[in-house]
Parts: structure tokens; C-alpha cells; sequence
């Protein structure tokens, strides 16, 4: 939690040095995506006849960013975003039983990007994102029968993890001092989101797959946040 007060700060005061630049909007962003945890270990079965697959995940994201234009043509965007990153599984155990799982983690983003492109018109943007994790819960069923809901896995998972972003959209003017960006942005992590020294007495579906399993051969992978998302954007021109 200290760390995430100091990224707040740097925010902050990221903000405070930007109101003196030659331009500075405020931007209003969100939209749904597709999320996905990878893990080379899903690439095996868990066991002599335990079998899993991912199936399509979506969540939503909301928050705030600021572009500071550099020039005519770049832009700084730093940001704070409220992340859902769901993943939903699906399988069979060693002993017959299907299950469905769903684990629901959310994240507390913070993307530094570049931004190129005209003031209005087509934009590119490329960077890191820094996120600390919020929460983590899951929900499961076994043969149709609810075995979990909303079970805290929060130990299971890293606080801090970060991924390189890439994006690309629009820019639609509204107004004098108001534009609208529509665009896609595909992160891509770069650090584990996984706690490995976790010790809960249980653990989350993600944990158990990254730790692999003797009967297959295979042993601890990392697990990686992917994500791409559809996000709308509402900038309003404060200098």
C-alpha cells in the first residue's frame, strides 16, 4: 500500500508540472475487453486424466488520464484505471467431475504512454503500465453445484505487476474544447502475476496451474496478464 500512495503522488505532481506545458486535456475513459492469464502449463494436463481449458474472459475498466502535448504531434498520457481482469476455465478431474471456474481479479492501473498523432484524426500509442492488484476472488462449480463463490484468492497473486501497452485509435472533435477518442489497447505483462510463496490452505485455479503438477512432468511457469480492450474517451481541453 506504500508503494501505491507514492504512485499516487508522482501523479499527482506528474499533474501539477503538466499545468504549466503549452497543452493539457483531461481525459474521461472506458470500455469493455477480453482478458486472459497465460500459462505455458496449460499447454499439459493437470493429472492422469484431469483436463483444463480457458474459455473467452471479459471485463470492464473506467478511470482518468491526462495528455500533455508535447508538440503538434506528441503527447504525454499518463493515467489511473480501475481494471477487471477475469479468467474463466473449464475441465474434467481425475475423477470425472467437470468444473467451471472463474477467477476475478482487480487492478489498480497506471499507464505511462506516448502518444503520436494529429490533434485530430489517427493516434498511436506505446509505453509501460505499472498496476497493483486490489483483489482476487473466485467462483466455482463442480458438476453443476456451486463449490466457491466469491472465495478471496488475494495472497494467491502479486500486489505490484507491470506490461508494455500498445494502442491505437481516433480522435473526433465534439466541441471547441472537447474531442472524443475511440481505440483499441492491447496490454501485454511482463512480470508474474502469480505470489508463489502463497500459503493459504487452498489455493485459486491460476495458482494451481502455475505450480504444474509431478504426474505430467511439468513445474512452476509464470503467469502472465493479457488483455486487450475497447476504450472510449471524453477529453475536455483545460489549457
Amino acid at each position: 500500500m506504500k508503494n501505491l500512495k507514492h504512485f499516487i503522488g508522482i501523479f499527482i505532481i506528474t499533474f501539477s508540472v503538466n499545468v504549466q506545458s503549452q497543452s493539457l486535456t483531461i481525459n474521461l475513459l472506458g470500455g469493455p475487453g477480453f482478458t486472459y492469464l497465460s500459462n505455458s502449463n496449460l499447454a499439459h494436463t493437470l493429472g492422469t486424466t484431469n483436463t483444463i481449458s480457458t474459455t473467452d474472459s471479459h471485463a470492464g475498466c473506467f478511470g482518468i488520464s491526462l495528455t500533455d502535448s508535447i508538440s503538434t504531434f506528441f503527447g504525454f498520457n499518463p493515467g489511473v484505471i480501475y481494471s477487471g481482469h477475469n479468467q474463466q476455465y473449464s475441465g474434467r478431474d481425475n475423477s470425472g467431475n467437470t468444473f467451471n471456474s472463474e477467477i476475478k481479479i482487480r487492478y489498480l492501473d497506471v499507464p505511462l504512454l506516448l502518444r503520436m498523432g494529429e490533434s485530430y484524426g489517427f493516434y498511436f500509442e506505446i509505453g509501460p503500465q505499472f498496476s497493483f492488484m486490489l483483489s482476487a476472488a473466485e467462483d466455482a462449480t463442480v458438476n453443476n453445484s456451486q463449490v466457491e463463490i466469491n472465495k478471496d484468492y488475494s495472497t494467491d497473486f502479486t500486489f505490484f505487476s507491470f506490461a508494455a501497452i500498445a494502442g491505437v485509435g481516433v480522435n473526433m472533435n465534439v466541441s471547441y474544447t472537447t474531442t472524443f477518442n475511440l481505440g483499441f489497447r492491447y496490454g501485454y505483462g511482463l512480470s508474474d502475476v502469480i505470489d508463489e510463496t502463497s500459503t493459504l490452505s487452498s489455493h485459486s485455479l491460476p495458482f494451481i496451474i502455475a505450480k504444474g503438477s509431478n504426474a505430467n512432468g511439468t513445474s512452476y511457469a509464470g503467469t502472465r496478464r493479457t488483455f486487450i480492450s475497447l476504450l472510449g474517451s471524453l477529453n475536455f481541453a483545460i489549457k
